[in-house]
């Protein structure tokens, strides 16, 4: 589902982007900041850049090279792999929810 502008950034201010960043915290982190209250938006260009390759159609294999090649140095191919796999899950299940709820406003 490819959702307009509009309703994109609505669903990104809403909680996509917040929930983006966890997800990036626990799965990701090559910082080690997971807990840190003051670095809570240190991938916040990454939840950004993730989130345009998402609606654009990005795969697991796309953003675990985009995050391999944002990785501060710190390379976990492994690490990479695996956020990109829990990234993809929970936008492919958020939109689904939300084309659920789309429909449900328009019945």
């Amino acid at each position: 589902m490819v959702l307009d502008l509009d309703t994109w950034h609505a669903f990104c201010k809403r909680q996509g982007s917040r929930e983006l960043r966890d997800i990036l915290m626990l799965w990701w982190d090559p910082l080690g900041v997971h807990g840190v209250p003051e670095a809570l938006d240190e991938y916040d260009t990454q939840v950004g850049q993730i989130g345009h390759r998402l609606r654009k159609g990005g795969s697991v294999e796309d953003i675990t090279a985009y995050l391999e090649a944002n990785d501060f140095g710190l390379p976990d191919s492994s690490r990479d792999r695996a956020a990109a796999v829990k990234v993809v899950e929970w936008y492919e299940q958020s939109m689904k929810r939300l084309g659920e709820f789309e429909d449900e406003r328009e019945n």
